[in-house]
């Protein structure tokens, strides 16, 4: 199904100062173990980084605990005055409430390979709304 993600994260670059922010996604499953997600983030570095990712999500839920950990890969634009292509391979968990209309709690992490500029790493911690 569909549903929308609102999170804080942190942009942890291989050199310079880490920061943090946040950011929206969307992502749709059309299966219950293959959807892809798209997310856009906003990190306060000097001259603020915009991220924008779409990746393919393989999650494998464990229905008796009501969680679903995934691993996911992609690729995405970072700007940061300059804007930039890369790619991300990552995972995460997935922690859904049942009691809440099956809201979910999600934190993740994906390294980001760029060839113009250093690799860094992204991580998220945030609310997954389904529809």
């Amino acid at each position: 199904g569909l549903s929308a993600d609102v999170f804080g994260g942190a942009y942890l670059p291989e050199f310079g100062d880490d920061v943090l922010g946040g950011g929206v996604g969307i992502n749709y499953f059309f299966s219950r173990n293959v959807g892809i997600d798209l997310n856009y983030g906003l990190y306060a570095t000097d001259k603020e980084h915009h991220q924008f990712d779409a990746n393919l999500v393989l999650r494998a839920p464990i229905d008796s605990l009501c969680i679903a950990p995934y691993v996911l890969v992609g690729g995405g634009l970072a700007t940061n005055s300059v804007t930039r292509g890369n790619y991300q391979v990552g995972g995460g968990l997935d922690v859904r409430i049942p009691s809440a209309s099956c809201l979910g709690i999600f934190a993740e992490g994906a390294y980001h390979f760029s060839e113009e500029e250093p690799d860094y790493t992204t991580v998220r911690l945030g609310l997954r709304i389904p529809f």
